[in-house]
């Protein structure tokens, strides 16, 4: 019986996480789009807002909640599996697709579309050897795609890709802390990786 208690009480955390991290991963897209277009350091008449990331470069703002959005993505899948994570991919992208600002909307929902899938690609080789590390090189390849394809869509330039990559990389690096907790800690109480 209890053992019967703990899977019960494990499977719960599961699924409050899972639904947790998919919550943020559908707030992430539609405030990338929503940042990308009004808040910023400088904000071009019929381009992006801008932020410095670093040195003489810059990021749409839209960056961060994306870098984000590939973490979160990862994280939905060691909750949920392969399966769930494939749909919020592409959730993600119809998300982006339809709350995006018209000028934005096919450049966001293809950037998600691809990079979401080249996150999964790599992450799922990556995550049976070390969970941290699948999540940082998953989110930093992803990062680089998601990228370019964006930029070049949206904006026939590729001009801020060091920054807009940047920019995705320090959120991902910020995440890598937790990353690890979460998987030191589901190593502890035996919640495996879905």
């Amino acid at each position: 019986m209890e053992r019967f208690e703990e899977n019960v009480a494990t499977d719960g955390r599961r699924l409050a996480e899972g639904l947790l991290f998919l919550v943020l991963f559908c707030l992430m897209v539609p405030l990338a789009d929503y940042l990308s277009m009004y808040v910023g350091h400088s904000c071009d008449p019929n381009g992006p807002c801008k932020i410095p990331v670093g040195p003489g470069l810059f990021a749409t703002t839209g960056a961060l909640p994306i870098g984000a959005a590939f973490v979160l993505r990862d994280f939905v899948q060691r909750r949920f599996g392969l399966l769930i994570s494939a749909c919020t991919v592409v959730m993600g992208a119809a998300l982006a697709g339809y709350l995006a600002p018209p000028s934005l909307v096919v450049a966001s929902g293809v950037a998600m579309l691809i990079a979401g899938f080249v996150d999964l690609a790599v992450y799922t080789v990556l995550s049976r050897w070390n969970f941290v590390y699948a999540v940082a090189i998953s989110c930093v390849v992803s990062a680089a795609v998601d990228s370019t394809i964006f930029l070049w869509l949206a904006f026939a330039s590729l001009d801020l890709v060091a920054g807009q990559t940047l920019a995705k990389v320090w959120v991902v690096l910020a995440a890598l802390p937790f990353a690890h907790w979460l998987w030191k800690r589901d190593l502890r109480i035996g919640l495996a990786a879905a």
